[in-house]
């Protein structure tokens, strides 16, 4: 890792969080190590009463594989820790996208920490509905629906 990894870089990070500071202001706080940016955040998520809080982290060198992604564009984000659900990853992250899907499928880094937001919320909706109509059920069996398109992308609403 250089001596200025993105996650230090104003030139990266300013234009990164822009639309995320307008839209959540004071309530979006960020936590600088050094080989990570974390940022923390309350969420409405749609159906549930009060917010949801968020963690969305991001690694200058990850301590988990990024599947040949750059690590800007693989961070790892945390919400209801422990909940049901048939897109985890190992360590309770929301699988947001698949990171062998087309670049168009994907969040990255260039749509902005708000996109990414975004796309957390829409995921943590598609979650509870999923729950709601079944989850695992009996025996661990999947009974749930998932509303939304199952490789769960990124989409153009998202970035909105």
């Amino acid at each position: 890792m250089s001596a200025t990894w993105y996650g230090q870089d104003p030139q990266w990070w300013v234009p990164f969080e822009a639309e995320a500071r307008v839209r959540c202001g004071p309530d979006l706080k960020v936590t600088l190590h050094a080989n990570k940016v974390v940022y923390r955040v309350c969420v409405d998520v749609l159906g549930r009463p009060g917010k949801t809080p968020v963690t969305l982290t991001f690694y200058g060198v990850p301590p988990y594989y990024c599947y040949g992604l750059p690590p800007r564009d693989y961070p790892l984000v945390h919400a209801d820790l422990g909940a049901e659900s048939p897109h985890r990853l190992p360590g309770d992250a929301l699988c947001l996208y698949k990171p062998v899907d087309p670049p168009e499928r994907r969040w990255r880094a260039e749509h902005g920490l708000l996109a990414l937001i975004n796309l957390t919320r829409r995921h943590l909706f598609l979650e509870d509905g999923w729950r709601l109509t079944g989850g695992y059920g009996t025996g661990g069996r999947r009974k749930g629906v998932w509303a939304g398109d199952e490789s769960h992308g990124f989409t153009e609403e998202d970035a909105a």
